[in-house]
């Protein structure tokens, strides 16, 4: 009896044992399933936090870049299409245009028709024989008939010589002076430098409020050249859109070309 009281002690106590190594085991499998999660969770969140400051790095070192950029523009969030700032950082080319051979030639042009006119008017003047006084078999020809009639008005035909030439002389010396080689939105958005061809393909330029300029047309109408009214200036500036390009057609379309009340 006492040898199956030993042995009923010893098999409990084997079962005792085997059953707190077995909890001993679970226990400590399970502290080492949650310090490896534990160890991957902040694994993770060391991850995060590296690419958001790395990030933040990156937006920081654009948003300098676009600072320090010459035609940066500041646009306000949640802007319409039609909305744009006029407030530029610096100088920017709206319309550029380069024809400059044309317009030296058209100013030999009119100085050879200035001469040509001018010459003609003398010859009309002093150059036409009175055939009146001949024989009637001389004055009965028709070349004498002309010769009659430029004689009778030559006053008014070298009148009429001069002032040919002068209306070509005068279109060839306007029309350049019109035609806008390039606009410039200066720094600010407020003022427009105007730069136009002048005398054998030369330019000039001269700056202007930009509320004193008004387009009479759009960009995208029909027709090939585009004018401008400037306050305080005599006729239209022209900007020729078959040649010519607009580099900032968004900044000519909203700001430089609208169509403004100029009296």
């Amino acid at each position: 009896m006492s040898q199956l009281l030993m042995y009923g002690s010893k098999r409990l106590f084997g079962c005792t044992r085997n059953l707190s190594q077995t909890l001993s085991f679970r226990v400590v499998s399970k502290n080492v399933h949650q310090f490896k999660k534990y160890e991957f969770t902040r694994s993770v969140a060391f991850l995060k936090v590296r690419n958001a400051v790395q990030l933040q790095f990156r937006i920081v070192e654009d948003l300098s870049s676009m600072r320090n950029s010459k035609n940066f523009c500041s646009k306000k969030p949640n802007r319409l299409s039609f909305e744009v700032d006029t407030n530029v950082r610096g100088d920017v080319m709206v319309f550029t245009y380069a024809n400059a051979r044309f317009f030296r030639m058209l100013s030999v042009f009119g100085i050879v028709q200035f001469f040509f006119w001018s010459h003609m008017a003398v010859f009309a003047y002093s150059g036409v024989r009175d055939l009146r006084a001949q024989s009637s078999e001389e004055t009965s020809s028709w070349w004498s008939m002309v010769a009659n009639f430029q004689h009778e008005h030559r006053y008014r035909i070298a009148i009429a010589c001069i002032a040919l030439g002068y209306v070509v002389l005068f279109f060839t010396w306007m029309y350049p002076q019109r035609t806008v080689s390039k606009l410039v939105l200066m720094k600010g958005g407020q003022m427009v430098r105007v730069t136009t061809y002048s005398h054998f393909g030369r330019t000039k330029d001269f700056t202007v409020p930009l509320n004193d300029i008004s387009c009479k047309q759009s960009r995208l109408a029909e027709g090939v050249q585009v004018s401008l009214k400037i306050r305080s200036r005599w006729f239209y500036y022209l900007l020729d859109k078959r040649e010519g390009k607009f580099v900032e057609p968004q900044l000519f379309d909203y700001v430089i070309g609208l169509n403004r009340s100029i009296k």
